[in-house]
């Protein structure tokens, strides 16, 4: 069985409150563009985007309210939370991030529904963490601070709407470091941005992601989501496609967000 694939796009633009025409918006994207190009859904909190945590729940409500549910809500801590690395940080600096991160996570949630939660992929993505963060220079997330992150955001969740949800991560991400994170208890999945880049890769990353989900043996199904960002792609969307479709279906889902002049071309090929 071929996995399922959802189109979703990389950000989209909202209009409350400023009593504008919905479409005098040149030069914006909304929801209307995105369903028209066939968009289920949305990339929310990317730490690129740098919206406000407000924003992230605006957009998300409106992103219901449009009819578009796949949604990957990201969250992490900003550089200034962990200025001294996991390992080097104490016991009490930990739990300060984790408070923040839970206070960050209230935020974003309020007035969301259980039901949507169920549909919802929730990521972990430090904005230091990300190739074009500007911190390259900086060791990204490591194992430990990932598990442990990610297990409190699932907790979290698991306290607020008695549901279990699919928490994948972000990060630098390469096959190397897919062998090391997915293993990990409560990491479900992987964000690819540059490392989505070239098919070998993808195709690397996403046999990690399977075999880990399969020996995990959690009930939950493995996700690789492509964040293909503002690059050329190194092959066709036909052969990426191609490479997606040889994972087993039973144990990832696949979220593919080209950039939004690309979403048509992508979906006519889904």
């Amino acid at each position: 069985m071929e996995p399922k694939t959802f189109l979703i796009a990389q950000n989209v633009n909202i209009y409350s409150g400023d009593k504008k025409n919905q479409f005098a918006r040149t030069g914006e994207i909304g929801f209307y563009h995105l369903k028209k190009a066939g968009a289920t859904g949305v990339m929310l909190g990317h730490s690129e985007v740098k919206d406000g945590l407000e924003i992230i729940n605006k957009k998300w409500k409106s992103a219901i309210e449009n009819g578009l549910f796949d949604n990957i809500v990201l969250i992490g801590e900003d550089w200034e939370d962990l200025e001294k690395g996991w390992d080097k940080s104490s016991e009490p600096e930990k739990n300060e991030m984790k408070n923040k991160l839970k206070n960050k996570l209230n935020i974003i949630l309020d007035g969301i529904t259980a039901e949507i939660i169920e549909k919802t992929v929730f990521g972990y993505e430090p904005s230091w963490g990300t190739r074009g963060s500007g911190k390259e220079d900086v060791l990204p997330p490591q194992p430990i601070q990932i598990e442990n992150m990610c297990s409190f955001i699932r907790e979290i969740i698991k306290d607020k709407y008695s549901k279990d949800v699919r928490i994948i991560y972000g990060g630098s991400s390469s096959p190397e470091r897919a062998e090391e994170i997915m293993p990990l208890n409560n990491v479900d999945g992987l964000i690819l941005g540059s490392a989505g880049k070239t098919v070998d890769w993808v195709l690397r990353i996403g046999e990690e992601i399977t075999k880990s989900m399969k020996n995990k043996q959690s009930g939950r199904k493995g996700i690789l989501a492509l964040n293909w960002k503002a690059y050329e792609l190194e092959e066709s969307y036909i052969d990426f496609l191609k490479a997606i479709n040889s994972f087993d279906g039973n144990l990832i889902d696949v979220y593919l967000s080209p950039i939004a002049t690309e979403l048509k071309e992508v979906n006519s090929l889904l």
